[in-house]
């Protein structure tokens, strides 16, 4: 067969070339069919000719092969980019939007938006307040005024205002939908509550002061996730694995080639988790972007963005047709930065969006990967993770650690069921609903973003902080990150376990 091959190099090359011509990308794993199947090249051609512009995909040599063969003797063909039979090309692949996100842009806004996108907030972390074992006699602040001084009672309230003065003296300017008030923090519990930051919506149990004018605050609820039981680790039957990268920033000079080359040399290989691959998640930061940042343009190596997306796109194109890609925008990418970010525009990446295996989504996004009519999927929430940043600075138990390990950030996210508490954190997308709030607990949530690399597990949630293909950048010293790169996450779908592998080590 290698003679084969060998011997076909220059009537491959001319293929290439006329399909080129024609406007039609032919794929590596398109020509590898070709010659491994011995399709005849002519008949190629041929096809060529009748094709509109785009990519020859496996698909339509299948029906090239169906058209050129009669009933008894029409074989099914697979596809060998390698040596062996990855034993995940045996099973066919599922990925469901759990949240669809309406990421139409309002040039017009108005007050009214903003109050609707808070009170949406409100209206349904207060649901997820109530469902938590110790938030009981619920009152709201209007009401609140007309109990007994000293009752034990508890608000469900956002924190519009908070002053720490140190020395476990804490005050709160709460609100919920009826009324607000100033509440105080009983010094016993100044430990928790100095985490709380503003625009969080918690629960808040304590008794009105003898002049009914200010809440002591006893006790504090975030609406968190529940613990698992064995019934709500979710698994799949399939033998299957799914992997996880980001930050690729393609078209920095601090690209790191050899862990794009590493990848996919090791998603082709004999390994187990490469056969088992099925699903690969692409988490933002896909290109560097151009003006980004101060003085960006000294640290490109190209300098014009369709040329970052191109090198993108063909390494998307490498990748096997029998793998899901997910593929989701960051705050480098050609897309506005108000979130919820649309996904990656057609018009810099026209091939892959022609691709049935790969699916472009909204950052954040939420899927269901491999569920089927009898069984649950695997769900992952995607989030490039630009938040974290603000609630990592405020939240002084974790500044020091958050950034070597960000899947700590992760958690406070968790336990607030939101992906940016701190209104500002991030840019918003004025809209009259909070697309943030995380009202479906994940199976698998996953970020970038930090260029760091974490793996952690929280209440049964597997949380994976994925690592970055850049290197140490001036801007990334400047604002406090330190690359960890070219680490490849991989989850056990099956299992529900974990493996790193370490493409530069």
């Amino acid at each position: 067969m290698v003679s084969e091959i060998r011997d076909k190099k220059d009537e491959v090359e001319t293929l290439y070339h006329h399909a080129l011509s024609r406007n039609i990308l032919i794929s590596k794993e398109a020509l590898e069919f070709i010659l491994f199947n011995g399709i005849s090249l002519k008949k190629v051609k041929d096809y060529l000719n009748e094709l509109p512009e785009g990519i020859l995909s496996v698909d339509n040599l299948k029906e090239l092969i169906q058209q050129t063969t009669t009933p008894s003797d029409q074989v099914e063909f697979e596809v060998l980019r390698t040596s062996t039979k990855h034993l995940a090309k045996n099973y066919e692949g599922s990925v469901k939007d759990i949240w669809t996100f309406n990421t139409d842009f309002e040039s017009k806004t108005s007050v009214d938006n903003f109050l609707n996108y808070f009170r949406d907030r409100y209206k349904k972390i207060k649901s997820l307040l109530l469902q938590r074992n110790g938030v009981k006699n619920i009152v709201s602040i209007e009401k609140l005024k007309s109990h007994t001084f000293n009752e034990s009672v508890s608000i469900i309230a956002m924190i519009r205002e908070k002053d720490d003065y140190g020395k476990g003296s804490l005050r709160f300017l709460i609100e919920d939908d009826t009324d607000e008030i100033i509440a105080y923090v009983d010094e016993k519990i100044y430990d928790v509550a100095k985490n709380v930051v503003e625009d969080d919506v918690i629960a808040l149990k304590g008794k009105l002061n003898a002049s009914k004018k200010y809440f002591i605050v006893e006790e504090i609820f975030y609406p968190d996730i529940p613990l698992p039981t064995n019934d709500s680790i979710t698994k799949i039957e399939d033998p299957l694995t799914a992997a996880f990268i980001s930050d690729l920033h393609f078209g920095s000079a601090q690209f790191i080639e050899k862990a794009m080359t590493r990848f996919l040399k090791w998603i082709n290989s004999d390994d187990k988790d490469a056969s088992r691959l099925k699903y690969l998640f692409i988490l933002g930061d896909n290109v560097d972007g151009v003006g980004i940042y101060p003085d960006q343009e000294k640290e490109l190596l190209m300098k014009n963005i369709y040329d970052q997306y191109k090198a993108f796109e063909e390494f998307l194109l490498k990748i096997p047709e029998h793998i899901e890609i997910i593929v989701i925008p960051g705050n480098h990418d050609a897309v506005r930065l108000a979130e919820p970010q649309p996904i990656l525009p057609e018009k810099y990446l026209e091939n892959a969006h022609k691709m049935k295996n790969i699916h472009f989504k909204t950052n954040p996004a939420f899927v269901e990967i491999h569920g089927r009519d009898s069984a649950k999927g695997i769900k992952v929430l995607m989030y490039h993770g630009y938040s974290f940043n603000a609630l990592i600075d405020t939240l002084t138990d974790i500044r020091k650690v958050a950034r070597d390990k960000p899947t700590v950030v992760m958690k406070e996210i968790l336990k607030r069921r939101h992906l940016a508490p701190i209104y500002g954190s991030t840019l918003i997308a004025p809209k009259e609903i909070d697309n943030h709030v995380i009202d479906v607990i994940p199976d698998i949530f996953a970020s970038g973003d930090l260029h760091s690399h974490d793996v952690s597990n929280y209440k049964g949630v597997t949380l994976i902080s994925a690592s970055t293909w850049q290197a140490q950048t001036s801007f990334q010293d400047r604002v406090g990150h330190v690359a960890n790169p070219g680490k490849l996450t991989i989850v056990d779908l099956q299992q529900r376990n974990t493996r790193v592998i370490d493409l530069l080590g």
